[in-house]
């Protein structure tokens, strides 16, 4: 809400009634300062007006405030970590008590690196109230950032107690990324199934009129890079042996984004290129210098048993050549470009989200820690 008292609503939590009075209950927050500038909300999802879906849904509703350094410090590197590659991070929010209804939110940012999962990177914010000389000794700020450490790598969102005290913990991540290698028919389409799951999407093409973003969606990040070793070889000026390499990396094009392909929680590879000639090229790179979460190939099972054969004589192991999706896609039947890129994502999504949705098994969802 403005100075004006234009009221502006980003995102969504589900749409229909539920939705509604939640967005009632912000605004009445942001009007009505005797309303706790922390506190939840719980919908039955029974037989009401609601939903007859079953159970309940319960919010956090948060009063922000621009003087509070502390918190103002932890948004912001919460913010960052979704463009940070390999930086997770764990919010804890402070629910209740707290002293006063008047008193801030209090949160806790805990930074993990996924290459060394095993100790904290960083903690930035608090989540005691009152006058408390040192906490970052405090035992329940130790407890918490333990639990945080815990869930950096396996879970997504839970609500725990410490003694009297409740806490919400969810899990920040940089966003999952889509690298796509060939930007044709397929390629494009599949750019256009991505760019609306929330994946950062990236086009990888040889050609410049491929690599073009005026013919991919909006948001998507194009690169024009060499396909081929020959090719990569050959752009090294003769004259001049000493001279890098025109495109940089060959397939990739940066460290950078090589490094980002390697991210075995969030990096997924989609070879779509010209040829099998170019596939297997970047296959072969591919296996050879990253660990991506999902990789998969399109092509016919000839073509498949062709490049996995030369890719053995190239070193490249069964176990890697196994892990590869080829035939690409869940097998929906379509054989359009646009039907062959909603298999492709289907996959991707299938294999990002397990299958199933977060929270399925409520045991995971709430625990009642006391020390």
């Amino acid at each position: 809400m403005d100075k004006f008292g234009t009221v502006t609503f980003i995102g969504t939590i589900g749409g229909g009634r539920m939705e509604l009075l939640s967005q009632e209950h912000a605004v009445a927050m942001m009007k009505d300062h005797t309303i706790p500038a922390v506190n939840t909300k719980t919908y039955e999802l029974h037989q009401s007006e609601i939903s007859i879906c079953g159970g309940d849904a319960r919010f956090l509703f948060e009063r922000l405030q621009r003087d509070d350094l502390d918190d103002r410090a932890a948004l912001h590197k919460m913010k960052a970590i979704r463009s940070s590659p390999h930086l997770i991070g764990v919010e804890v929010v402070r629910i209740a008590p707290y002293d006063s209804p008047h008193d801030h939110s209090r949160r806790m940012i805990v930074l993990v690196d996924a290459r060394n999962p095993q100790r904290i990177h960083e903690t930035v914010g608090r989540i005691t109230t009152g006058d408390v000389d040192d906490e970052h000794d405090h035992p329940m700020v130790i407890w918490a950032r333990e639990k945080a450490l815990a869930m950096a790598c396996a879970s997504h969102m839970e609500v725990a107690k410490y003694h009297n005290a409740e806490f919400f913990f969810y899990t920040v991540a940089p966003r999952p990324s889509v690298f796509i290698y060939g930007g044709g028919h397929v390629g494009t389409e599949v750019a256009y199934a991505m760019s609306r799951t929330g994946f950062v999407v990236h086009v990888f093409d040889d050609r410049a009129k491929f690599a073009d973003p005026a013919h991919l969606p909006t948001g998507t990040h194009s690169h024009l890079v060499h396909f081929t070793q020959e090719d990569y070889d050959s752009a090294r000026p003769s004259d001049d042996p000493t001279r890098p390499y025109l495109n940089g990396l060959p397939i990739f094009g940066t460290h950078e984004l090589r490094s980002e392909a390697s991210d075995p929680l969030r990096s997924f590879i989609v070879i779509v290129s010209r040829g099998h000639t170019c596939d297997q090229d970047i296959l072969h790179k591919v296996l050879d210098e990253t660990t991506p979460r999902y990789v998969g190939m399109m092509g016919s099972g000839r073509k498949n048993r062709t490049v996995f054969k030369a890719l053995r004589e190239k070193g490249i192991t069964d176990e890697q050549l196994a892990a590869v999706h080829a035939p690409i896609g869940i097998p929906i039947g379509g054989d359009t470009p646009g039907e062959i890129a909603i298999s492709i994502a289907a996959e991707i999504i299938q294999e990002w989200r397990g299958g199933k949705k977060h929270f399925d098994d409520l045991t995971k969802v709430i625990s009642d820690i006391h020390t």
